[in-house]
């Protein structure tokens, strides 16, 4: 082999060294403050159960893991991306988060395509769910008053039991609730929206502009649609 192909190789050697480098995964444990409330973004993967202390193990890969911030204010967890941060090695980051809590949730966010799934039940009074621009949140629950928002294409799927059910959807969102038996539901659905939900006993519904609202159940209804917006009681 000459010297000109001894060095080409070296330098390809090298190169794929750095990109090995560049491109590994790392890890951090980090403990936090209690909280009630949980808000993701960026596109962070949360896997979350209940334990015995507050904390969280970050796995990333393509990216700086102290970019990654978490931060306990008042009640609220917040993770997400520091602003700054979004350089040429972190664009197509990918994080995942494996999240132990303490306290019942009570207020959950996901925007920006961030993914949350709970692996235990939640279980409180009040429950309020917020998905927006393909976020999504995945969970079983068991309470008195469950609020659901999706928009821009965020997307919730629950199953479970509540007294009360309000479901909202706009742009596209998408609510999969067949498999919550509610008391009393009220629904609606527009721009394009897709709600799903399970009423016993009384079902308030809307739904306009291609949005669509599906029920199961055989309750009082109250329903009203226009401008394209369907309402139909699932077969």
């Amino acid at each position: 082999m000459d010297m000109k192909n001894t060095i080409k190789t070296q330098i390809t050697i090298i190169l794929l060294f750095i990109t090995s480098i560049a491109f590994a995964q790392e890890t951090d444990t980090r403990s936090l403050d209690s909280f009630t409330e949980l808000k993701v973004s960026e596109g962070i993967q949360v896997i979350a159960k209940k334990g015995n202390e507050n904390s969280v193990d970050i796995e990333v890969s393509r990216m700086d893991i102290d970019r990654v911030r978490t931060e306990v204010r008042g009640d609220r967890l917040s993770i997400f991306v520091s602003r700054n941060s979004w350089s040429r090695r972190n664009r197509n980051g990918r994080i995942r988060v494996t999240l132990t809590y303490t306290e019942e949730i009570e207020e959950i966010v996901a925007n920006t395509s961030a993914e949350i799934s709970f692996e235990d039940m939640i279980e409180t009074r009040r429950l309020s769910v917020t998905t927006s621009t393909s976020g999504v949140v995945d969970a079983k629950i068991k309470v008195t008053s469950l609020d659901l928002s999706a928009t821009t294409s965020g997307r919730i799927d629950m199953t479970g039991d509540a007294d009360e059910v309000e479901a909202t959807a706009s742009t596209g969102g998408t609510i999969y609730a067949y498999d919550v038996e509610a008391i009393e539901v009220y629904a609606k659905a527009n721009t394009g929206a897709d709600v799903r939900v399970n009423a016993q006993e009384r079902l308030r519904a809307s739904a306009n502009t291609g949005g669509t609202v599906s029920y199961r159940g055989r309750p009082k209804a109250d329903v009203r649609s226009n401008t394209g917006g369907s309402i139909r009681r699932a077969r």
